[in-house]
């Protein structure tokens, strides 16, 4: 994080809370990731979404292939060069307390926590 000079500082959840809590997130449960493998259009404002995950009301996913194209989020985790890999695809994944998830497989990624 401190290579690629990502400001890591915001996203802890208070300020991520307040900076971006009104901003409408993809969500899908953990029947849909295993169905429709993470394909939704269903959304929550992020907000809701960590109070579901405080609260541990329903347990649902995060993940959104938009939120780092929007405005106020582009500039938080810029992929540097050195790190980036064809068919490059940027995404907020989030997942409350036990969310976990079942086996499933990919191509090359890198995930950051």
């Amino acid at each position: 994080a401190e290579a690629a000079d990502w400001e890591v500082h915001r996203f802890d959840r208070p300020r991520f809370e307040e900076a971006f809590g009104e901003t409408a997130v993809l969500v899908f449960s953990p029947a849909q990731a295993a169905l429709l493998s993470g394909m939704t259009w269903r959304k929550h404002k992020l907000r809701d979404v960590l109070r579901m995950f405080r609260e541990k009301a329903h347990q649902v996913y995060v993940f959104d292939d938009y939120f780092f194209k929007g405005e106020e989020a582009k500039h938080l985790a810029v992929i540097p060069q050195w790190l980036r890999m064809p068919d490059l695809a940027q995404l907020l994944a989030m997942g409350g307390p036990g969310a976990g998830t079942q086996f499933h497989s990919h191509g090359p990624a890198l995930l950051t926590l």
